[in-house]
This record gives C-alpha cells, sequence and structure tokens, in this order.
C-alpha cells in the first residue's frame, strides 16, 4: 500500500533498517530524507539498504545521490503518467537500479513484465530458461529481495509493489534491444504454459 507513516514513525523505521547511529547523530539531515520519500515506507526501506550498504555514507551525501536522480525520475513521470508516486521513491528506486547487476536488472524486467499480483517462481524461471538457476536466485536473494525491490509472498510466489513494477516496465522500454529479447522469452514462456 501507499499508507503514509507520521515523521516519529518514518525516522524508526529508517533507524531499524540503518541500525548503526548514523540517524540519530544526523538528524536533521535523516528528516529531510524522510520527507524526501514522502514519509512512503517503501522509499523509507530503499534509502534504507543504500545507507545500511555503504557504512561511510552520511545521510546529506545521499540527499545529493538523490538529487542527480532528479531528472531520469521526472523522465520516467513523463513515459509513465500512471505513476502516481511521489518521485522521491521513484528517485530511490533509480538510485537501487543503478547498483543492480545485468542479472539483477534482467530478473527485475522479467518480473516488471507479470501483472501486479502473486508471481510464481517457476514461471519466472522458465521465462529466463538461458541462465542459470542458482545464478537466477542469488539475483532474487541478494540484490532484489535484499533491496525491498520484490516482497516473498508465499512459498514460491513473489510481488512487486506497483510503483516498483511501474518502474521496471518504463525501464524495459528504456532498454532497447535487451527489452525486446526478455519480452519475447515471456511470451514464448507464457505460451508454453
Amino acid at each position: 500500500g501507499i499508507e503514509e507513516l507520521d515523521e516519529a514513525s518514518a525516522l524508526a523505521l529508517l533507524e531499524s533498517i540503518v541500525a548503526d547511529g548514523r540517524v540519530r547523530s544526523q538528524w536533521a539531515e535523516a528528516k529531510k530524507l524522510c520527507a524526501w520519500v514522502g514519509y512512503l515506507p517503501l522509499g523509507l526501506e530503499l534509502l534504507g539498504r543504500y545507507l545500511a550498504d555503504d557504512e561511510d555514507l552520511s545521510i546529506q551525501v545521499l540527499l545529493e545521490e538523490l538529487e542527480e536522480t532528479r531528472l531520469a525520475a521526472e523522465a520516467l513521470q513523463a513515459v509513465a503518467p500512471g505513476m502516481t508516486a511521489n518521485l522521491g521513491v521513484v528517485q530511490a528506486l533509480e538510485l537501487s537500479w543503478r547498483e543492480l547487476s545485468e542479472q539483477g536488472r534482467d530478473l527485475a524486467c522479467v518480473l516488471g513484465m507479470f501483472a501486479a499480483a502473486p508471481i510464481p517462481w517457476e514461471l519466472v524461471e522458465k521465462c529466463l530458461e538461458h541462465v542459470d538457476g542458482k545464478v537466477l536466485r542469488k539475483a532474487r536473494q541478494k540484490e532484489l529481495l535484499y533491496r525491498s525491490l520484490l516482497k516473498r509472498v508465499g512459498e514460491g510466489q513473489y510481488q512487486l509493489h506497483q510503483i516498483v513494477q511501474a518502474f521496471l516496465r518504463v525501464k524495459l522500454e528504456q532498454e532497447g534491444e535487451m527489452g525486446e529479447a526478455i519480452k519475447a522469452s515471456f511470451c514464448s514462456a507464457l505460451v508454453a504454459v
């Protein structure tokens, strides 16, 4: 859901992910960061993970990095007018996208092609038959689940937040040839099913 937290809950969520005292010691900047993503849990999770990954990254520098993603995020919103997401979340997604490996991006794009409903993992594997299952699982666990881009919603079932799904669909369009290849393998796998 797109439920907003109040400032105190947003800060508490950020602190629970970045558990090294940075939020307390950089309180004013942390408040700005929460406001930046409109106090939305998904945005806070994305940015929290980003901070947790780099213990020497200050919240101020993260805010500056987010500024840099603004153009890409605005372009995405122009391409996908249905993206009602607040711009800050799209900017946070843009940061997360930059961190993904090629396999992570391919997997994310394939997931983005499914409807916004639980996705059976075996279907995903069918769409990416040319990729070793172990490599796919690693990308799923260490990249997408870890970065809060994907959630496990049941045994062998995964789901994307609808903002993430809209974001990935636009990315797929921007990827050109790779995007076309992914779409083709998606269609043929679904036809086989």
